[in-house]
């Protein structure tokens, strides 16, 4: 009897862990990722950059609208293992390069950086190379940005 639960344990762990490995995605498609963030509850519409590349704009409950844009990091798998969200603003003066340094440093999963035109730029990047459930992936990466995002807006845009 013993080793019938042993064996019946064993067999058990073995299908929960295929199961899991199946749901595991390490690349994935800009349709996809849409439809997953349109599940979420996100308004999102399906774009393509200057570039010819997806990218996904998405706005928030509150009205606020930020990207998402895909990377191929493999070219060697199909579809993209790079997500990058962004969004960028005006401040309507200068931002001291030291209060930039200072929010990098209190602030984790998102950097804040100066664009070419001196906009003020916040980005996260998740890479889904090592395999992610795509949704809860998703989920929490969009959560964290957007606690960034509330964050960027007191402390440097001063919305």
């Amino acid at each position: 009897m013993k080793n019938l639960l042993r064996a019946t344990a064993i067999l058990l762990l073995i299908m929960v862990s295929g199961a899991m490995a199946a749901s595991l995605v390490h690349s994935t498609d800009a349709q996809k990722v849409a439809t997953t963030l349109k599940k979420l509850g996100y308004k999102v519409t399906l774009q393509s950059n200057g570039a010819g590349l997806p990218q996904i704009r998405i706005e928030d409950e509150g009205g606020r609208v930020f990207y998402l844009y895909m990377f191929d990091d493999d070219k060697r798998r199909a579809g993209y293992e790079g997500l990058q969200l962004l969004v960028s603003a005006d401040p309507g003066g200068d931002v001291p390069a030291d209060a930039i340094n200072y929010w990098n440093q209190m602030h984790r999963y998102a950097k804040v950086y100066l664009d070419d035109s001196g906009a003020v730029c916040l980005e996260s990047d998740l890479d889904l190379e090592m395999g992610v459930v795509l949704e809860s992936a998703l989920k929490e990466f969009v959560s964290k940005f957007l606690e960034n995002l509330d964050a960027y807006e007191l402390e440097l845009i001063g919305k």
